[in-house]
């Protein structure tokens, strides 16, 4: 008895995960009012009511998808940073900001769902507040490496943190870590 409630409980979760990949990937593809739930529900080849079991509404399926992007992309932030040849703070500041150029640069990441929501839907209250969370999330993850690094300016730290999500706006340029090290004069920073 036990293994079918296994069974089932994977195959509710693998019905939820197939619709959450679908719908994140309409919802990269096109803007959130063109990708309709009758198209996800096709698309994930699921019933309407299998849809409604795990998503309410829209707005709950396109918050879900904010979260599961918010994570992956924590989980990427993470795992850049704290590579094994990664020894020091400054080195830490550097993988970040290759990190954020590399997603600026993805042709994967120009659809990205989190700027759409911002752009499209932040009137959304719970959209919005998902969206400030993770950039209060950002901000302090740059400002804990900041203050590994004995910078303790506040302003800095808006700065820097300003500077670096700019990238992932559309059309950045594209600046050389030398000149992001002399712009925010972090040559003072012990390496």
């Amino acid at each position: 008895m036990n293994m079918s409630v296994s069974y089932t409980i994977d195959r509710a979760s693998s019905k939820r995960s197939i619709i959450l990949q679908t719908a994140h990937r309409l919802f990269s593809e096109q803007c959130f009012g063109r990708a309709g739930i009758d198209r996800i529900i096709e698309e994930s080849s699921v019933a309407k009511m299998t849809f409604y079991r795990h998503f309410k509404s829209k707005e709950q399926l396109i918050e879900a998808c904010l979260e599961f992007e918010i994570e992956n992309q924590i989980s990427s932030i993470n795992a850049t940073c704290s590579q094994p040849h990664i020894t020091s703070s400054i080195e830490k500041l550097k993988a970040l900001y290759s990190w954020f150029i590399d997603r600026a640069f993805d042709l994967d990441n120009r659809s990205c769902i989190i700027n759409k929501a911002l752009a499209e839907l932040s009137h959304l209250h719970n959209i919005h507040k998902i969206v400030i969370c993770y950039d209060s999330w950002k901000f302090n993850y740059i400002q804990s490496i900041l203050l590994e690094n004995n910078v303790t300016n506040k302003e800095t730290h808006h700065i820097f943190y300003g500077f670096l999500n700019s990238i992932l706006m559309p059309y950045s340029f594209k600046p050389d870590w030398n000149s992001v090290v002399k712009q925010f004069d972090l040559t003072l920073i012990n390496t």
